[in-house]
């Protein structure tokens, strides 16, 4: 994605995915019970960090787990999502992979 292009909203779905696959995901070891990763906005530009999570929220879909609601986004083989705190206070991206999302929705896990 250029420079240029990057400043636009609204983002576009391949901006997001290219977004998803520069950025450092870590792996989330204090949940082993719900396999995911995460971004941290301090390791990434923080203005596209910001477009990603309003994306997220305009675009998204309402999931349901761990008994909160979520709104989810699909990108680059994940399902992504933040806490629902208000975008200034959002410090992370949440992502989890398609075969963990169908795993969990097969056996009901975080239902």
């Amino acid at each position: 994605m250029s420079a240029e292009r990057s400043r636009e909203w609204p983002l576009t779905h391949e901006e997001v995915e290219a977004w998803c696959r520069g950025v450092q995901w870590r792996v989330a070891v204090t949940r082993p019970d719900n396999p995911h990763s995460y971004a941290l906005r301090r390791n990434t530009d923080p203005i596209m960090f910001q477009k990603i999570v309003l994306h997220i929220r305009e675009h998204g879909y309402q999931q349901r787990w761990w008994g909160s609601d979520y709104t989810c986004y699909r990108a680059d083989g994940h399902h992504m999502w933040t806490m629902g705190a208000p975008l200034e206070a959002t410090i992370l991206i949440n992502r989890k992979t398609d075969a963990q999302v169908g795993e969990d929705e097969r056996t009901g896990k975080g239902r």
